[in-house]
């Protein structure tokens, strides 16, 4: 059974401590317990690799982050055992997405069941639908998820994980054969035993958008920073479905109350993300007393009366790293790519580089295969991020807001063919599956 150290130094309970809670050695380190370095860890130590995961944080981090995936994840969670216990905890939606403005109908309403039934009445002969638990939109919030593969780790792996919180990386090297990381225990005071060098065969940045590990082995993060507007992602009680007739996920139209509200969960917790001018404070003050003013425009003029939950504010990037590969320093999810949350695209992004890049390194480590197939399958994933999530993420922001004119007439050509062309509705919807040119698997 893997051992989970907390902060304390407490296990999961099952027994004595294995030597790989103390190792400071492993096949793999991975920097990072979000969703996805979690990931990573069980894709590998399912494989019988050994995997050591350092956070600095104290726990799963608690936050207002991504709320949905999308079904192009679903078959490769299934293969792990995942798909079952992340779809009792989640909101289930076989809903495409609603595009609309702040108040009044919905400029498209994407129902899928609907698009097929048109098409079969016309007569088009559809390939078969993937089966239905793999066909939905499972919505959870990101430190849920988290928390979820973590139990995966402590019930299924063998003893050869372990999952170390309050541990930050403060250098990464190669070294003949491998990579190091200088990691410092944020949990203790004695500066003696501060600071442990772990030895891995790879090291895998899963440490985000202000990767650690990516800014100590020097790879360049190349983009920019959207300096035009910020995110502020408030999570509401308030039941737009009930209230509303809102879909589980909307794009709110306008060039000011432009948002993204989605559930969070089976309850009735819902994400507004909406845009801030980047030079508003983002003190927990103003971010409340502006939260006040903003969050009731997309509420129904009959009942204002909301809870809320959680408010966050951060920035959109469209960064890319010059390469997600530098010796035996790898780098996957926000750490090698990030865009903006608009579409879910992040947080599937990063499963599927887990997925992919846990493969190749299972063929490698384990299947004996030449070491060029983990530069394969990162090089798979930079590209598919440059042609396919970063344009596809800014079309959603600029639909969502542009004043521009082009992009104007470009969104309501795109509205119409939602609407009234069920084939382009679908070929919409299935656009997701080019994040998946190819899996890697053995």
């Amino acid at each position: 059974m893997a051992q989970i150290t907390d902060p304390n130094g407490n296990t999961n309970g099952q027994g004595p401590r294995q030597p790989i809670d103390n190792a400071t050695s492993a096949d793999i380190v991975v920097v990072g317990a979000g969703p996805v370095g979690l990931l990573m860890a069980l894709k590998l130590s399912l494989q019988g690799i050994t995997t050591i995961v350092i956070e600095k944080h104290k726990g799963i981090l608690k936050a207002p982050r991504a709320i949905a995936y999308l079904p192009v994840v679903n078959a490769q969670l299934k293969k792990m055992g995942l798909l079952e216990p992340i779809a009792k905890r989640a909101f289930h939606c076989f809903l495409g997405p609603s595009w609309r403005p702040v108040q009044g109908e919905a400029h498209v309403l994407c129902d899928p069941v609907e698009k097929i039934e048109q098409l079969r009445k016309a007569g088009v002969d559809l390939p078969p639908l993937p089966p239905q638990d793999e066909n939905c939109v499972y919505m959870i919030g990101q430190d849920e998820l988290s928390e979820i593969i973590l139990e995966q780790l402590r019930q299924r792996c063998p003893e050869n994980i372990s999952v170390r919180f309050q541990r930050s990386c403060t250098a990464v090297n190669n070294v003949p054969g491998g990579a190091t990381v200088t990691t410092t225990d944020k949990s203790t005071d004695n500066k003696e035993n501060q600071d442990m060098v772990l030895t891995a065969k790879y090291v895998i940045g899963a440490d985000g958008a202000q990767s650690a590990v990516r800014q100590c082995a020097s790879i360049p993060f190349e983009g920019f920073t959207w300096t035009n507007f910020r995110f502020t992602a408030a999570d509401v009680e308030y039941d737009f479905q009930e209230e509303m007739n809102y879909y589980p996920g909307n794009f709110m139209v306008d060039p000011y109350n432009w948002a993204v509200i989605a559930r969070c969960g089976p309850g009735n917790v819902f994400r507004i993300a909406y845009g801030e001018l980047p030079e508003t404070p983002d003190d927990d003050e103003s971010l409340l007393e502006r939260s006040k003013e903003r969050i009731p425009a997309w509420l129904s003029p009959t009942n204002k009366n909301y809870k809320l939950r959680r408010l966050k504010p951060y920035w959109a990037q469209k960064r890319c790293a010059e390469t997600f590969q530098k010796g035996r320093v790898l780098l996957i999810g926000d750490a090698a790519h990030s865009n903006n949350p608009i579409g879910g695209l992040g947080l599937t992004g990063g499963i599927l580089d887990s997925v992919v890049v846990g493969n190749a390194i299972g063929r490698h480590l384990k299947g004996g295969e030449p070491e060029e197939i983990i530069t394969r399958a990162l090089e798979s994933r930079r590209k598919t991020w440059l042609e396919v999530t970063n344009p596809t993420s800014s079309a959603n922001y600029l639909r969502v807001c542009s004043v521009d004119e082009k992009v104007a007439s470009e969104r309501e050509e795109f509205f119409h063919k939602m609407n009234s062309d069920p084939a382009y509705a679908m070929g919409i919807l299935a656009d997701q599956y080019r994040l998946l040119p190819d899996a890697f698997e053995a």
